[in-house]
């Protein structure tokens, strides 16, 4: 094997995640500023894969002819941001993540 072959990248990123923590906690940033930080991250990336998801559905589905442009719709980012901000309904359950 060369070296290339044996470069885990999984576990070179998680522990470059690792340090990101211990970097960042030793910085004079807020939990709330880092808090903020990561979900800013993780929202961009969301809308950046739904936009790549829209676009390669809507050519697929040109590509099929089985639906035209006109009625095809998708999800907005403010759909998604809908979606996470929303409270349960009566028949609903509240969803904890730890």
């Amino acid at each position: 094997m060369t070296a290339m072959e044996d470069f885990d990248y999984k576990n070179y990123s998680v522990d470059k995640v690792r340090e990101w923590v211990h970097d960042v906690l030793q910085t004079e940033a807020t939990s709330e500023e880092i808090a903020d930080a990561i979900l800013d991250e993780l929202q961009y990336e969301v809308e950046y894969h739904m936009e790549a998801m829209n676009k390669a559905s809507g050519v697929l589905a040109r590509l099929k002819a089985k639906r035209k442009a006109p009625d095809i719709s998708f999800a907005k980012a403010s759909d998604w941001a809908d979606f996470w901000n929303s409270q349960p309904g009566p028949n609903e359950q509240t969803i904890t993540f730890s």
